[in-house]
């Protein structure tokens, strides 16, 4: 799983998945959403919120090293973004459980 279900703000995606927290130009098209809930599950666990915003902060780091030069940042930034992918994927094994359970 990924930080996709809820940030779209990487894609050229219209505006029409869903509620939107802010917009940004996108060149010569129409206003696009800079933050999309568009994948996001209806409910989520502590631990799958977390985790997502842990690899989405993460990308941000690695970004700001890529921008800066900063191999060490950028390392920290990779780093941060499989701690976030794993904390997320450990919530979705306790919510398959919550299902079935």
């Amino acid at each position: 799983m990924s930080a996709r279900r809820i940030v779209c703000a990487l894609t050229q995606t219209p505006a029409r998945h869903g509620p939107s927290l802010g917009t940004r130009p996108a060149g010569n098209r129409a206003l696009q959403p800079a933050v999309s809930i568009c994948r996001m599950k209806a409910r989520m666990n502590k631990d799958q919120v977390k985790g997502y915003v842990k690899e989405a902060e993460g990308k941000i780091q690695q970004v700001a090293g890529k921008l800066v030069g900063d191999q060490t940042l950028e390392a920290k930034g990779k780093l941060r973004q499989a701690e976030g992918k794993t904390q997320a994927g450990i919530g979705d094994i306790k919510q398959g459980i919550k299902k079935v359970g």
